[in-house]
């Protein structure tokens, strides 16, 4: 923990600093187009407050205080890559359409500090928070291997939280390695359409299919996930009191597990309401290293009802691993009008093919 850290940050609007005392935000100035100086303090919710040393300047209202935001987020990361910075972007730029409060749940200072520098913020409302560890720790033993225990306690976080701050529904999100490959209104729209749909049927959990179809319907897994206030989780999480359940996948299907092996367990044999989702014509990236885990982190596309990997197809030649059925378990929740969408999106924001620069263009294209 640093006892003193000063930090910059960008918004749509304008450039900012703050100051941390012990990790805890202290002051903040604006630097463009007011010259405000704000105390932070925390109320007994440890809600932030904002109190300007020069009142009659207005401030912006934060999402927290947003009377008419359903949505919250929490953005779990941990990777420092080519494409986590850009993974995270869309995500902030999605909560921003959405009108919606988020957290950062990020156990790395040198990533915090990259994130606060790279990524373009909606407003100021901009809270990291860590992985909490010791209230967690008697079930994380009886629910992850220790391979998997980091990830689970930083899953487990985003449960904690909302519990203690009265949340009800909330996405739980691995934002540094999974990108919808449409513009941010767009994917803005999937979102609120999976929560819709997730409220109307009374689910328990809601998680993108990024794992499900590909396992046949033998696994249900984080990554992109709607968690509902329908069950009690702590009890649930509590009554777990030894790691008996894994017996019913070691050595079949796995031999390191985690929450996702968890929820699949409690889908399997505990009558948890646990579903996934697709969107027909969506193409979808998990993390951006595909040469080394290419079933594990792909590019995905589903279409009349099946998932297509078109790095496994056309990279590594693979025709049993790169078509396979969207799994019964998944449910169509929407449908990209035009894959040129996708295409557009990955060739502006993803590369620069969009508009290679004048050498190379003379270079790769013939006369």
């Amino acid at each position: 923990m640093w006892l003193y850290k000063k930090i910059e940050f960008n918004t749509e609007r304008e450039a900012g600093k703050k100051k941390k005392i012990f990790n805890v935000p202290v002051l903040e100035y604006r630097i463009f187009n007011v010259p405000v100086l704000e105390v932070y303090i925390r109320n007994l919710q440890s809600k932030k407050l904002h109190y300007s040393i020069l009142p009659f300047f207005k401030k912006d209202r934060s999402y927290f205080e947003n009377p008419v935001n359903k949505h919250t987020f929490y953005l779990k990361v941990n990777n420092i890559n080519n494409t986590s910075f850009q993974c995270i972007q869309h995500w902030i730029n999605i909560i921003g359409w959405l009108k919606a409060d988020f957290y950062i749940i990020c156990d790395n200072d040198i990533l915090e500090n990259m994130i606060y520098n790279r990524i373009r913020f909606n407003n100021k409302n901009i809270k990291f928070i860590k992985s909490a560890y010791k209230p967690l720790t008697n079930i994380v033993k009886n629910i992850s291997t220790p391979f998997w225990s980091k990830a689970t306690y930083a899953h487990l976080t985003a449960f904690l939280h909302a519990k203690k701050h009265k949340i009800q529904n909330f996405w739980d999100i691995d934002a540094d390695d999974t990108m919808f490959l449409v513009e941010a209104p767009r994917a803005a729209e999937i979102i609120r359409k999976a929560a819709e749909y997730a409220d109307k049927n009374n689910l328990d959990a809601f998680s993108m299919d990024m794992h499900t179809s590909r396992t046949h319907g033998k696994h249900w897994s984080f990554g992109i996930t709607y968690i509902r206030p329908a069950k009690d989780w702590f009890s649930i999480l509590n009554n777990n009191k030894n790691t008996d359940w894994m017996g019913n996948y070691f050595g079949k299907y796995d031999y390191e597990f985690n929450l996702d092996w968890f929820f699949t367990y409690l889908r399997d044999f505990k009558n948890l309401n646990a579903k996934t989702f697709y969107i027909e014509n969506l193409h979808f990236m998990h993390s951006g290293d595909f040469m080394l885990n290419p079933i594990s982190w792909h590019i995905s596309h589903w279409k009349k009802g099946k998932v297509h990997y078109p790095i496994l197809k056309y990279v590594f030649n693979n025709s049993d691993l790169s078509e396979i059925p969207v799994s019964k378990c998944s449910i169509k929740i929407d449908t990209i009008e035009s894959e040129d969408k996708c295409f557009d999106y990955i060739n502006r924001y993803l590369s620069f093919l969009a508009a290679i620069p004048e050498p190379a263009k003379n270079m790769w294209f013939t006369d």
